[in-house]
């Protein structure tokens, strides 16, 4: 924040790590140095939530906080929107209807936005529009696909908070399919330790169903109903009787995915979880477990045979990552598995369209912000000096029978795709044999068409297409080729040859099997060099 420039920085940490703590420490430091600061977040109770955090901080020193939100009368809106701009307020919070406000700041300093992943690409843009001059630090716990692949290519900032507040206990999540004992017995044992109970159920249509059965199966515990469409006042008032322990089991929508954080509660039931996204299921669960006591969160299925092969990885995913820390991990595994959406549209996630690879997208987009960052030319002409497109319409695959794994595979295709020295293939073929044992000939010709590759990048071959029955190699106007080779080559044979447009070698060669067209490529190649053999 002290830097000449704006700052533009994501603080990414699990639920209750400190990221609010945070937030409030850099609101100081704005309003130490005469800046306003705005705190926006997804929903009126994580404001009425920040309001309460941010006034007890504050409450010793002469900073006024206040929210601009429906909880208001339009007047007392008006007044707000009057002080701010008088400056006469130093934080001000609300949702992102702040955006659409008319507010004349008298000097703002801060954007802080809450929950970065509940925001759509249009909201960031109107931020990002409006508060372009201005420090803008964003929390988050499990950031959408595309904020981290932004993080991932440098486009933006990121501070990881790992280490876990002391004493916490990683919560116990289980699988169950739902069952009434199972859940009669779990809800007691949390109210006789003295604790209380969400159970979440995201149909406001069959919500109070719900509650009627569970208030028939213990009718020794006090439960209320909460969710998203009720008149706020009434909400707040069923939060706040929740909060003071009139309540022992709150049944809600998913209102209490942000905002809510009541160290007594820490036992969660999460109906219908396979139709949760995993994000989403990683906040909800991060609403318990706030306090040193062991918290359980319970994901309820119907039926295991009717969840959908993704709904099965999400709750495998959240299965598999209780620890502190897991939200990054999460939303790596959520990026690979929905994709990274688009940086210049609005897909938040979505995997590239098949014209041009995500390798080759990357390389291009972090060349230009090298370039960028260092005030070099982002002419595309160095971009383009790319890997020579080899065609030759044969096999090049690890067969399955050979590597069965899916992330082994994955594995050595990418050690083999970055391999820029040829000698480096000599590792690569020890561990395969020692691995998987022979390396079947599909394998063989990656390895090969590989090589070429190198070589033709060395020589200034910019492309080479063969077939059964001929085919073209397409040199670079400043290339390195061996002409007595080829003269000679020619002259030999002058039917097979043909050179078209200075650039364009012909080839007109019955080359019916993948071994022979491989091998005869290889060599030649390699003789137009006057390379050593490999």
């Amino acid at each position: 924040m002290y830097k000449p420039y704006p700052m533009d920085r994501i603080v990414c940490g699990d639920v209750g790590f400190g990221k609010t703590e945070v937030a409030i420490r850099a609101a100081l430091i704005a309003v130490l140095n005469n800046k306003q600061v705005v705190l926006m977040a997804p929903t009126l109770l994580l404001v009425q939530q920040h309001l309460y955090n941010f006034k007890k901080r504050f409450s010793k020193w002469p900073i006024i906080v206040d929210q601009l939100s429906r909880f208001y009368t339009v007047k007392q809106q008006k007044l707000i929107i009057k002080l701010v701009n008088e400056g006469n307020i130093n934080i001000l919070i609300g949702t992102h209807q702040l955006l659409f406000e008319k507010i004349k700041w008298k000097n703002l300093g801060l954007l802080i936005i809450d929950e970065e992943h509940r925001f759509g690409v249009e909201h960031k843009e109107q931020i990002i529009k409006k508060y372009i001059d201005i420090d803008i630090l964003t929390l988050t716990a499990t950031p959408i696909p595309r904020t981290l692949n932004m993080v991932i290519n440098g486009l933006k900032k990121v501070s990881i908070i790992a280490t876990p507040p002391h004493k916490k206990l990683n919560i116990k999540t289980y699988i169950i399919v739902y069952n009434d004992l199972l859940i009669r017995n779990n809800i007691l044992k949390e109210v006789k330790r003295g604790g209380q109970v969400y159970y979440v159920h995201n149909e406001i249509k069959t919500i109070f169903n719900i509650a009627s059965h569970l208030s028939k199966l213990i009718p020794e515990v006090k439960i209320v109903v909460g969710h998203g469409k009720m008149k706020a006042h009434i909400l707040t008032k069923i939060i706040n009787d929740f909060c003071q322990k009139k309540f022992h089991v709150l049944i809600c929508t998913t209102i209490i995915e942000t905002g809510i954080d009541i160290p007594t509660v820490n036992t969660i039931f999460i109906a219908n979880a396979d139709y949760f996204g995993l994000s989403q299921l990683h906040q909800i669960r991060g609403r318990i477990g706030r306090s040193y006591q062991q918290a359980y969160a319970w994901l309820i299925i119907s039926n295991i045979n009717k969840i959908t092969i993704n709904g099965k990885k999400r709750l495998q995913a959240i299965i598999s990552n209780t620890k502190f820390g897991s939200g990054l991990k999460l939303s790596i595994n959520d990026l690979e598995t929905r994709g990274f959406g688009e940086f210049l549209g609005k897909k938040q996630s979505g995997h590239i369209k098949k014209n041009i690879k995500h390798p080759l997208y990357t390389q291009f987009l972090n060349t230009a912000i090298t370039n960028i960052k260092k005030n070099k030319n982002t002419s595309l002409e160095p971009l383009l000096n790319l890997n020579p497109k080899i065609e030759l319409n044969i096999s090049t695959i690890f067969p399955i029978n050979y590597i069965t794994d899916m992330n082994q595979r994955l594995y050595f295709y990418r050690l083999i795709s970055n391999v820029n020295n040829i000698v480096q293939f000599v590792t690569i073929k020890s561990q395969l044999i020692n691995m998987f044992g022979t390396i079947p000939n599909t394998t063989k010709n990656l390895i090969k068409i590989i090589k070429i590759q190198l070589m033709s990048k060395i020589i200034g071959i910019q492309s080479i297409k063969i077939n059964k029955n001929g085919g073209f190699i397409k040199f670079k106007t400043n290339n390195s080729i061996n002409l007595s080779f080829l003269i000679k080559t020619i002259n030999k044979e002058p039917k097979c040859w043909k050179i078209k447009n200075n650039v364009y070698l012909m080839i007109n060669r019955k080359l019916p099997q993948e071994c022979k067209r491989i091998n005869w490529i290889f060599y030649f190649v390699k003789k137009l060099k006057n390379m050593s053999v490999y």
